[in-house]
């Protein structure tokens, strides 16, 4: 039931619905997902995967990456997985740029292992302040 409670079809892919689940059980605050914000250089939209608000104001973004789009030719587009790889790093300028504090990026490897969980405390990922109940009906750590 509480999986259904936090459904959300904002969601781009399976991948990013399964490490939202393991975010809200691990006691973060569910974050807006695919976040628009304006890109200050280019112009246009930029979307984060994931997005808190944390206390003091800052903006804290969080970006699932998957290994395809660095080997998949169709969707390379004619580019090399250098070229992606710099495309992912100015987006990241941008989103700094755009009044973003933090970025993490993180694989499913993360999400499995733990280490998500620990790169977004180190953020500042808010938590909710309903954890310890929640916890106690889940199951959680």
């Amino acid at each position: 039931m509480v999986v259904l409670h936090h459904a959300d079809p904002s969601s781009a892919n399976g991948g990013e619905s399964i490490a939202r689940g393991y975010m809200i059980q691990w006691g973060f605050l569910p974050p807006d997902l695919q976040r628009r914000f304006v890109d200050p250089v280019k112009g246009g939209a930029m979307y984060a995967d994931y997005c808190w608000t944390a206390d003091d104001g800052n903006l804290i973004v969080a970006e699932l990456d998957g290994r395809q789009k660095y080997v998949d030719v169709q969707m390379l587009n004619g580019r090399d997985s250098v070229d992606k790889v710099l495309e992912e790093k100015n987006r990241d300028g941008n989103l700094y740029l755009a009044g973003v504090h933090t970025v993490v990026h993180f694989t499913m490897n993360d999400v499995y292992d733990g280490t998500l969980r620990r790169k977004l405390e180190l953020a500042g990922v808010p938590r909710n302040p309903d954890y310890p109940r929640i916890a106690s009906l889940i199951g959680g750590r």
